[in-house]
């Protein structure tokens, strides 16, 4: 564990832990809108085939095969030198006029808790939405402006060939991102978050079993299997503002753009923002215990202050951020 309530006022040890848990769920369901030029057919599964091996080609195939392949694997997580298991299966079901996704993705060491989803597969006009645990949308145009892009080699990941693609910043607000692509689905079986040459988390499928019918998950499950069981709320692609936020972020770095803003149960007013690749998100809310806190867990960053201007309101940012690209957002909060 990161961090300890005999260090943290307990309050804001149970603060912090909400806010890891708000950011699994909104790195698994943030809304990411950008222009496309993917015309395939929703209810086809075509291997990938190309003409010409280029960067393009190959994450248009990740955008296909997110969409399109059922199967059910095994992965580790690692992250501050400790190393997670986890399964995770994906089902597409074939019906009308979209797929739709049901997804599980449950923790086989330590506390026993599971994540739920379900989502239509839909597009909004001229644009894709982001869901799921990897990469499901490459807007590369816009992705240029903040990343180089290259080939990094051929690998084996879960006795499959991949191929390397790497994402490397233009700037020290943001991390190196390497991607490994199974070459026969297009499927993303690992990915690495990079800082300074090294990696600071690491996804990877150690097992892939594409042999599952494309039929509906039993979404309930056996319920005494898992202490914690989180649903992520679907997404709803052609909504990106649910309200008008009172908040504003004056600093943001180049690339990042608004995903939506919503209110949580907690009465949190929350901004969302991605660059197409990672996302982070703002939460405003009132606060009689006003301190500082700085934790972080892989790649991802949790800060929370006061407000310099008022004292009575906390900001909280969370996401796969360098600390000083995350402070920056903080300090630029403003009231409209």
């Amino acid at each position: 564990m990161l961090y300890s309530s005999a260090y943290i006022y307990p309050v804001f040890y149970q603060r912090l832990l909400y806010l890891w848990k708000a950011l699994l769920l909104i790195c698994l369901s943030v809304n990411v809108y950008a222009e496309s030029s993917l015309t395939d057919e929703l209810n086809s599964a075509p291997a990938p085939a190309y003409k010409e091996l280029t960067v393009e080609n190959l994450l248009n195939d990740v955008v296909n095969a997110n969409r399109h392949f059922s199967y059910k694997g095994l992965l580790t997580y690692e992250a501050n030198g400790s190393l997670s298991t986890l399964s995770l299966d994906q089902r597409i079901h074939k019906k009308g006029e979209f797929n739709r996704v049901y997804q599980t993705l449950a923790f086989l060491n330590g506390e026993s808790r599971r994540v739920l989803r379900e989502q239509e597969l839909n597009y909004c006009v001229g644009g894709n939405t982001r869901w799921g645990l990897l990469p499901s949308v490459f807007n590369q145009e816009a992705l240029r402006r903040s990343y180089g892009i290259s080939f990094q080699g051929q690998s084996r990941i879960a006795g499959r060939s991949t191929l390397s693609i790497y994402f490397e910043p233009k700037d020290e607000y943001r991390y190196g991102h390497r991607f490994d692509i199974d070459q026969k689905t297009g499927l993303v079986l690992g990915s690495a978050i990079v800082e300074k040459n090294n990696i600071i988390e690491r996804i990877q499928f150690v097992s892939l079993d594409l042999n599952q019918q494309q039929t509906k998950l039993i979404s309930g499950g056996n319920k005494d299997e898992y202490s914690i069981s989180w649903r992520v709320p679907e997404v709803e692609p052609c909504n990106t503002e649910q309200f008008q936020s009172a908040w504003v972020v004056d600093w943001l770095p180049e690339g990042f753009t608004p995903a939506g803003n919503r209110i949580t149960a907690q009465g949190e007013h929350v901004l969302m923002f991605t660059d197409g690749l990672v996302s982070v998100s703002v939460f405003i809310t009132s606060s009689t215990h006003p301190s500082k806190i700085t934790a972080r867990r892989g790649a991802t960053i949790a800060i929370m202050s006061s407000l310099e201007f008022d004292k009575s309101k906390t900001v909280a940012v969370v996401g796969e951020v360098p600390t000083v690209t995350a402070r920056r957002i903080a300090v630029s909060v403003k009231a409209k």
